[in-house]
């Protein structure tokens, strides 16, 4: 059942990881947000001296678990249930692991930190990198 007098009912969370903030929302399963079920966390990018961008990895991680258990426990709150987690992040981005599921890299996005493309290509065994 949807949100209202009624209680929450199932829910869907959609958590957006951006550059700037991490937000998490609530969706009905017909789409419609569910109002007052919302999280934000907002953080500042590092400009290096070349011109790069760079964000904590440890920092997101912790801003993406801290918006999701808030919407979640939000939706528990109100009687409802979450179905499903949608997660949308950084536009062309990627983040090295190690083999804990740790954090081992900066956070690269395409354009914004070409330096380190090619290192990230070698290592990959990719043959090109576009």
């Amino acid at each position: 059942m949807p949100g209202g007098s009624h209680g929450t009912g199932d829910v869907v969370l959609a958590l957006d990881v951006g550059t700037s903030s991490t937000r998490c929302l609530a969706f009905d399963p017909a789409g419609r947000q569910i109002a007052g079920i919302g999280t934000t966390r907002e953080y500042q990018a590092r400009v290096t001296s070349d011109g790069g961008s760079e964000l904590d990895a440890d920092a997101v991680l912790e801003h993406g678990v801290a918006c999701l258990a808030g919407a979640a426990e939000a939706v528990l709150r109100g009687g409802g249930r979450v179905l499903a987690v949608g997660v949308c992040t950084f536009w062309h981005a990627l983040l090295g692991l190690d083999d804990a599921g740790r954090p081992a890299t900066w956070p690269w996005s395409a354009g914004s930190s070409g330096r380190h493309g090619g290192t990230v290509a070698r290592s990959s065994g990719w043959s090109s990198w576009s």
